[in-house]
């Protein structure tokens, strides 16, 4: 029963963030069949990649008649960050299965990262089945964004230019980064990712947004080791 109800709890949670991730998959969606791919191959491009920050500069760079070697590397360093990701969640998941591990992998996204570890790390609630709960997440996350991603491949010549909907996707990263901006530590870890991320704009390849994730990691980790030694 605890399984079934960290489940649910799960996509619960992470449910008021599909009015940001719905329009994203349909701008995905939109984006692909602008490239020159099928209604299928967009579909399947979800399915396989399912990471929409590289979808949307790849089809981009599609449209560009960008070298796969640049549409390559452009993937690749955006994804990076699932690496950090990874070895946050590893102290969750590290002993799992095997099979597990690929099914937390493959789904990995920004939104199922984020309100996982809001979850795991708030002791005050309840005790949660944390696979059960992430695959909650995790689950609905795809079906919503791969199911967006074919309504936007079909409907996205017939979308009003007006509605402009790329401005869910900010918004959906905003969403996530406000629901984990409670702690002294966390704001000023975020301050100095994005102070670093704005400062390093210009570099290619959007590196200026991994070196702001790896500098906003490296100073919140000194700021919990002086908190802890002071506390101490």
């Amino acid at each position: 029963m605890q399984r079934g109800r960290s489940f649910v709890k799960g996509m619960v949670r992470v449910s008021p963030l599909m009015l940001g991730v719905i329009p994203f998959g349909m701008i995905c969606g939109a984006n692909a069949i602008d490239a020159g791919l099928s209604t299928v191959d967009a579909v399947m491009m979800s399915v396989v990649v399912f990471a929409g920050a590289s979808q949307l500069a790849v089809t981009q760079l599609m449209a560009m008649d960008a070298s796969w070697t640049v549409m390559l590397i452009t993937g690749v360093v955006i994804n990076l960050r699932m690496l950090m990701y990874s070895a946050s969640l590893s102290r969750y998941f590290g002993t799992s299965p095997v099979f597990g591990r690929v099914g937390i992998a493959y789904l990995l996204t920004d939104q199922a990262y984020a309100t996982s570890l809001q979850e795991f790390s708030n002791e005050s609630k309840e005790e949660t089945h944390q696979a059960m709960f992430y695959f909650g997440v995790a689950l609905l996350m795809w079906i919503a964004f791969v199911g967006a991603t074919g309504a936007g491949a079909v409907l996205g010549a017939v979308i009003p230019p007006e509605w402009d909907l790329g401005f869910s996707v900010p918004l959906t990263f905003l969403a996530m980064l406000m629901s984990v901006m409670k702690s002294p530590q966390n704001r000023k870890a975020a301050g100095i990712a994005g102070a670093c991320a704005l400062l390093l704009h210009g570099l290619p390849c959007n590196l200026g947004m991994l070196i702001g994730a790896i500098a906003g990691i490296v100073g919140g980790h000194f700021m919990n080791q002086s908190d802890g030694k002071a506390r101490a």
